[in-house]
């Protein structure tokens, strides 16, 4: 009998130690907010995207002053969960808390309101008069050898391959602009600097996984912030190519799509719905039509 007894609770406790574990793994996880930030002074309030697991059916709250949840509204597979925010004029700069809860559980994040930085009005826009010299970072000149390749690179790195990172960054950009300038250009248009998945192919940087990173290729948020300066302190205007559809199969935003690889061409397509005539599709960050 005293056995049965202690076999009975070793199952008790063994069932639940498992429900709380299964429990605590059903929490509303959040891995990546974008943007990472805002800023207090505002014209316009941010709308997040929080990606994660165990997000659906989420609302959302805080307590912080100034800061006030206007909706929430999740994708249906729990993994994405938008949020609409409204920042008081008066609101002060902080680490604000939101709280995430639904029927599985409790999380929270810090979202940072930052203090705006006051910079003169610079954004004077393109017209006929300028001249636009396009220019690809990876390929244009190598300012900085310690990246060469950095740490996460995936894949090839040299200038004898032709399909590969090659060098080429941002401070290269910025120790070369006074050769722009004297050819004449009053304003420079980079390929995406944004933050890629490393592989060898992305050197062009329109495979992107963050809009809101630089990629370790070209260097960190600091290089382009010297790069923007010193440009307009010589008189020359920079253009950011920022296209949402350029996105790498790596991206968070498409983690619920299914992807595949030719295995003829080596190209990828996504899946955006099935169809018995073709599909909507993907193929090289840009959309477009294609059979299955």
């Amino acid at each position: 009998m005293k056995r049965v007894l202690q076999s009975t609770k070793a199952i008790f406790l063994a069932a639940l130690i498992l429900v709380l574990s299964c429990g605590g793994w059903a929490q509303p996880q959040v891995q990546k907010i974008e943007p990472p930030n805002w800023w207090v002074g505002m014209a316009h309030d941010p709308m997040l995207l929080l990606t994660g697991d165990n997000l659906g059916r989420s609302e959302v709250s805080t307590q912080y002053a100034g800061l006030t949840i206007t909706r929430s509204s999740s994708s249906a597979d729990g993994h994405y969960l938008f949020v609409w925010l409204r920042i008081a004029k008066d609101a002060a700069p902080g680490k604000a808390e939101l709280r995430i809860h639904n029927a599985s559980g409790n999380s929270k994040i810090v979202f940072p309101l930052e203090k705006r930085e006051r910079v003169a009005e610079t954004g004077k826009g393109i017209h006929n008069d300028d001249v636009l010299y396009l220019l690809m970072p990876d390929r244009f000149a190598d300012g900085d050898l310690t990246n060469d390749p950095p740490p996460a690179m995936k894949g090839g790195f040299g200038r004898e391959l032709p399909v590969a990172y090659h060098g080429g960054d941002l401070k290269g950009v910025t120790q070369h602009l006074d050769y722009l300038k004297e050819l004449g250009v009053t304003a420079i248009w980079l390929t995406p600097w944004w933050k890629n998945d490393s592989n060898a192919g992305d050197y062009h940087g329109y495979h992107v996984t963050d809009f809101y990173a630089v990629d370790e290729h070209f260097g960190d948020m600091r290089d382009l912030r010297e790069m923007v300066s010193a440009a307009h302190k010589m008189g020359i205007k920079v253009v950011s190519d920022y296209v949402a559809n350029h996105t790498g199969p790596h991206n968070t935003e498409a983690r619920s799509i299914t992807w595949s690889r030719s295995t003829t061409s080596g190209r990828w397509s996504m899946s955006m719905r099935p169809s018995t005539t073709g599909v909507r599709c993907w193929r090289d960050g840009l959309p477009t039509s294609c059979r299955t």
